[in-house]
């Protein structure tokens, strides 16, 4: 599914996984893939430390939720898809 990403989205993408896979999770959730861009050194940690102010504090409140039972829930594979959409009604192929 990943294939048509840029290689930081992949890694995003990979890492998000990797900790759902670490905490027992079966899907990723907007919650995943939000502390992969907050560890992350790239524009999306950027974009997040400017628009939550404390990226540390939002990471450990993440974590905490994250540590809970989760539910499935459509939010992150519904933005996956959404942005492939959108990439290929731009024209775009990445």
């Amino acid at each position: 599914m990943y294939e048509r990403f840029t290689d930081r989205s992949r890694d995003i993408l990979t890492t998000a996984n990797s900790k759902a896979k670490a905490l027992g999770h079966e899907f990723i959730s907007a919650g995943h893939v939000l502390i992969a861009l907050l560890e992350s050194n790239g524009i999306g940690r950027a974009m997040t430390d400017k628009l939550a102010g404390d990226s540390d504090g939002l990471r450990e409140e993440l974590r905490r939720h994250l540590d809970k039972p989760q539910k499935e829930t459509p939010t992150a594979k519904a933005a996956i898809l959404a942005a492939i959409e959108q990439a290929a009604s731009l024209g775009q192929n990445y």
